[in-house]
């Protein structure tokens, strides 16, 4: 009732802004002298009602925005960690790339922000000579690349600065050995040989995603014909090496092959990739599938203690959302990128995540604006962020299956504070309803500043 009263009043002093000074000073009994003054004065209380009246402005900026969200679909915004807008925010929808926010934010809590993916190179080596086999021992990589592979469309963004280059490891084991008297032996135990997630459709697989493998290079494509995927990626690692080692005069005996390297062989040589809060900034802003399942097999094995999985990524993943207490009523997690379309997710639990991360996080600077690199400079409403002024201001995920398309992230206020978004549009013409709304969201916050600060209501004489 206290809270009421108060946010009436300052409704009431609003209409009279400019009329002249008034006492805002609610008449109160006489009080003991250790009362520095009215119990109800706005001095005491102006957090909360600044808080109150800030949410009102809000809601009500975003109302025309909730017009296409509909079952089964949800829109939700939070502001300084409080929901502010809640349309259907714990409908579990199809979260189609979006769930990588997800993939991220747990990834950099269990392996942290400056994990690296190494990628060995093993065997007895004496003097200048590999005696026998020689492995290529892969470790869950997904920026393997080699030849002119970092300059196809895949890395058109942020992809080739992120590279970890297979060539790098041939320079530094034809620093050390001249003959390797068996073969290039392609050892991908670290993951399972699980190509694809089971939840994959024929739509997905190898199109959009996969084949998997430990040792992933070049996405699993060809060199000579980047839309054309190879079926063994562990044998072609295996070849690929093979080859830049003879190039680089080194002799290889044999051809490649692949098995797991026995325990005591040592390290010829190693190549690793770049930190994990880049390798998440890559994903996010290519929204690059392999990347995210080889990083959900990466915390299942960091978790487990086993080889990495999807399954035991997964189980992971939920662990982890519920040791932070997020919602998790309809949640279905099926994999890391958002392929699969059993995964269902809620706007609160997104939001939820995002805010947990904040915009000191991995996660905030890992994802893209309208004005690029990314995925959202793809989107059709990139010009018309712009042509608002916005461009800079949103950090946000796209995320797009048939019949599903999302968008996450925050939008900063011209105060500087920053609203936290979830919008999982599922159903007929998801795509137009869902480029409406972010249009709509946009308009509507563009100059948008909140709600009265704080000492705005503190005024001299409260």
């Amino acid at each position: 009732m206290p809270t009421l009263a108060l946010a009436g009043m300052w409704v009431a002093m609003d209409r009279r802004a400019g009329q002249g000074d008034w006492d805002l000073t609610l008449a109160t009994p006489a009080t003991p002298a250790k009362l520095a003054g009215p119990v109800l004065s706005l001095r005491r209380q102006p957090a909360t009602l600044a808080i109150e009246v800030g949410d009102r402005r809000i809601n009500g900026a975003l109302a025309p925005v909730t017009g296409p969200v509909e079952n089964p679909s949800c829109f939700g915004a939070s502001l300084d960690g409080r929901l502010v807008i809640d349309d259907g925010a714990d409908t579990p929808a199809l979260p189609a790339s979006n769930l990588k926010i997800i993939t991220a934010a747990v990834a950099l809590d269990v392996l942290g922000p400056d994990f690296v993916f190494t990628t060995r190179a093993t065997g007895a080596l004496v003097g200048d000579t590999v005696e026998g086999d020689m492995f290529l021992v892969g470790g869950g990589d997904p920026l393997l690349t080699s030849g002119g592979y970092a300059a196809r469309p895949r890395y058109s963004t942020i992809g080739q600065e992120v590279s970890t280059r297979l060539e790098a490891l041939a320079d530094a084991v034809a620093a050390r050995t001249r003959r390797v008297t068996g073969r290039i032996v392609a050892d991908e135990s670290h993951f399972d040989a699980e190509r694809f997630p089971n939840g994959w459709g024929d739509d997905v697989r190898g199109g959009e995603g996969g084949p998997l493998s430990a040792l992933l290079l070049n996405d699993s494509r060809r060199l000579d014909d980047v839309t054309a995927r190879v079926e063994n990626p562990e044998l072609y690692a295996a070849r690929e090496l093979t080859r830049l080692l003879r190039e680089r005069g080194v002799d290889v005996a044999g051809e490649p092959a692949a098995g797991v390297q026995p325990a005591s062989l040592g390290e010829i040589a190693a190549v690793s990739s770049v930190p994990l809060r880049e390798v998440i900034r890559q994903m996010l802003v290519d929204s690059d599938n392999n990347t995210a399942e080889l990083v959900l097999k990466q915390i299942g094995a960091t978790a487990g203690g086993g080889p990495g999985s999807t399954l035991a990524g997964v189980a992971a993943v939920a662990a982890k959302l519920a040791e932070w207490g997020m919602p998790g009523e309809g949640l279905v997690i099926a994999d890391g990128s958002g392929l699969d379309r059993a995964s269902r997710v809620s706007c609160r639990t997104l939001i939820a995540v995002l805010d947990r991360a904040g915009v000191a996080s991995a996660v905030f600077a890992g994802l893209p604006t309208p004005a690029g690199p990314g995925t959202l400079t793809e989107a059709s409403n990139a010009d018309a962020f712009a042509e608002l002024g916005v461009d800079q201001r949103v950090r946000a995920k796209t995320g797009s299956l048939s019949g599903a398309k999302a968008l996450s992230g925050w939008f900063e206020l011209t105060d500087g504070r920053q609203v936290t978004f979830s919008l999982l549009i599922n159903g007929d013409n998801a795509t137009d309803r869902a480029h409406f709304t972010w249009r709509a969201m946009a308009e509507a916050l563009a100059g948008f500043s909140g709600g009265p600060a704080v000492d705005q209501l503190a005024l001299p004489g409260a």
